[in-house]
C-alpha cells in the first residue's frame, strides 16, 4: 500500500495522517463528481442568467431557472456517494461538520426571518445568506471535529 503525509489545517483534512491507496482513491472519485457537478452548476448558472431575459420571457423562465439544480443534485449525490466510501473516522468529521452547518444555516433562516418581520427586506440576498452560513458551518465544524479526531 501506498502511504502519504500531509499536515493540512483546511476543514476535513487531515493533519499528519497517512492515507491508504483506498482512502486516495474515494477522495480522487469525490472530487471529480463533486468538480463536475460544481462546473456543471456554474456553466447552466451563467447560461440562465445572461442568455434569459427573465421580463419578457413566459411561463418557461420558471423551469429554466431551476435547471442548474440538476448538476447541484449530482454534487449533493456525490457527497452521500462519499460518505459511503471513507472510512467511519471521516464519516464522523463529515457529519460533525454538516451539523453544525444546518445548525448555522437555520439560526440564519430564523435570524433573517424575524428581520423581515421587523422590516428589513433581504429580498434576493437573504437566501444566499443562508446558503453561505451553512457552508461555512460545514467547514468549519468539520475542521473543528478534524482537529479533536486527528492529532497532528
Amino acid at each position: 500500500m501506498t502511504y502519504w503525509k500531509v499536515c493540512f489545517t483546511v476543514a476535513g483534512m487531515e493533519k499528519h495522517a497517512s492515507r491508504t491507496q483506498v482512502e486516495r482513491a474515494a477522495g480522487s472519485a469525490y472530487l471529480r463528481e463533486f468538480g463536475l457537478g460544481v462546473a456543471g452548476y456554474s456553466a447552466i448558472l451563467l447560461l440562465v442568467i445572461f442568455v434569459i431575459d427573465f421580463e419578457s420571457a413566459g411561463w418557461w423562465k420558471y423551469l429554466a431557472v431551476l435547471a442548474p439544480m440538476a448538476p447541484a443534485l449530482w454534487a449533493m449525490a456525490a457527497v452521500a456517494r462519499h460518505l459511503g466510501r471513507i472510512d467511519e473516522m471521516h464519516r464522523g468529521i463529515q457529519v460533525s461538520g454538516m451539523s453544525v452547518g444546518f445548525g448555522a444555516a437555520m439560526i440564519a433562516a430564523m435570524t433573517i426571518g424575524f428581520l423581515a418581520i421587523a422590516g428589513l427586506q433581504l429580498r434576493y440576498a437573504g437566501p444566499w445568506i443562508i446558503y453561505g452560513v451553512g457552508m461555512l458551518g460545514w467547514m468549519i465544524g468539520a475542521g473543528r471535529a478534524n482537529s479533536r479526531m486527528v492529532d497532528c
